[in-house]
C-alpha cells in the first residue's frame, strides 16, 4: 500500500514545528549552570513548547512527550530521560504536581538563560 502524498497535522504539530526550529545553546549560561549541551538543548524545547513560567495558557508546561521531544532532537528517548532527571535536580525545570509526564522551565532558568538572550538581542 502507498503511502498518502500529503500529511495532516493537527494544530499542536504544526505549533510545535514553528516554534522549535533550532536550539542555540549559549554556553555562559551552559557553563555557569553545570549542563551539558543536550540538557541545555531540551530544557530550551521544554521552555519554548510551554511558554516559559510567565505562560497564561499553558502554565508553563510543555505537553510534548519525552519521544516527542527525542524525535525533535534527533536523540534516544533515554537520552532525554536523563536530561529530564538532571534538569529537575539542577532546578531547572519542574514538574506539574499531579501529571508528572508535564514539565516546565523554572524562573531559575528564565533568569540565567532568558535574559542573557535577551541581552545578546539587544546588542545586535
Amino acid at each position: 500500500m502507498e503511502k498518502p502524498k500529503y500529511e495532516i497535522k493537527s494544530e499542536w504539530e504544526k505549533e510545535k514545528e514553528e516554534k522549535v526550529r533550532y536550539s542555540i545553546v549559549l554556553y555562559g549560561p551552559r557553563k555557569r549552570l553545570g549542563i551539558t549541551a543536550y540538557e541545555f538543548m531540551v530544557a530550551d524545547i521544554i521552555h519554548r513548547l510551554g511558554g516559559g513560567p510567565q505562560s497564561r495558557t499553558l502554565g508553563g508546561y510543555c505537553f510534548a512527550s519525552k519521544s516527542s521531544i527525542a524525535e525533535m532532537m534527533g536523540i534516544n528517548k533515554k537520552t532525554v530521560d536523563r536530561a529530564v532527571s538532571s534538569l529537575a535536580s539542577a532546578g531547572l525545570i519542574e514538574k506539574h504536581p499531579s501529571q508528572k509526564a508535564l514539565v516546565r522551565t523554572t524562573a531559575k532558568w528564565f533568569n540565567e538563560v532568558e535574559l542573557e538572550r535577551e541581552k545578546i538581542g539587544r546588542k545586535r
